[in-house]
């Protein structure tokens, strides 16, 4: 495989990453959406961030309808930020960023939107820093890479800058913080708390793999 090959799969799996992680931080868990999950455990191969998670979803494959339901209570409870005294905040980088003052946080996100042309999914309604918009832009930020001519270094480190600089100034910001309020947090199944742990270790990596130490 030559160089340019490789790091066309390379952009394609981390926006798949990406949108893997959007995808299951959007909805509650569905019958669908696990059993189509569980096929995704079995089939990929050894990921270092993703081998809790995925240890879990292979132990638990079997789960059935109660499972699944239980499942949907903690996404509720851990992510939609139903109201006090009903698990945290939502994901939200204004509302877990020190010292964010939320209307300069929104703004700063949607500038980086609009200055790469890209209008990620919005789940909740013009609610820009919003985990899984941010994560749904990184999405498709990664994949332009190989539309783009990925031979060109030079076009290979004007794509991946911005990707850097909004993972150094937003997400990374506020995930760890996000992340030990969830662990925290009481839950029936240990999924979600799993999931969160993983989306903040594939951030972490992926900064790494971007400043190409």
């Amino acid at each position: 495989m030559n160089e340019e090959n490789s790091k066309h799969q390379q952009a394609q799996l981390r926006s798949q990453t990406y949108q893997l992680f959007a995808g299951l931080l959007h909805q509650a868990m569905s019958k669908p959406q696990w059993s189509a999950l569980v096929v995704w455990a079995k089939q990929i191969d050894g990921c270092s961030f993703l081998a809790d998670i995925q240890q879990w979803i292979l132990d638990n494959a079997l789960l059935d309808t109660t499972g699944i339901q239980l499942l949907a209570s903690d996404f509720t409870r851990l992510y939609r930020g139903i109201g006090e005294g009903y698990g945290p905040p939502p994901p939200y980088e204004h509302l877990y960023r020190e010292n964010a003052e939320p209307v300069s946080c929104q703004n700063a996100v949607i500038q980086c939107y609009n200055n790469n042309n890209l209008l990620p999914q919005d789940p909740y309604h013009n609610s820009s820093d919003h985990i899984v918009a941010q994560l749904h832009y990184m999405a498709l930020l990664a994949a332009k890479v190989p539309q783009q001519g990925i031979g060109d270094i030079t076009i290979h480190h004007e794509t991946n800058s911005p990707q850097l600089s909004f993972l150094k100034q937003h997400l990374l910001t506020w995930v760890t913080p996000w992340l030990k309020i969830i662990t925290d947090q009481h839950s029936q199944l240990a999924f979600y708390p799993k999931l969160t742990q993983a989306l903040v270790c594939f951030l972490q990596q992926d900064a790494y793999y971007l400043s190409g130490r």
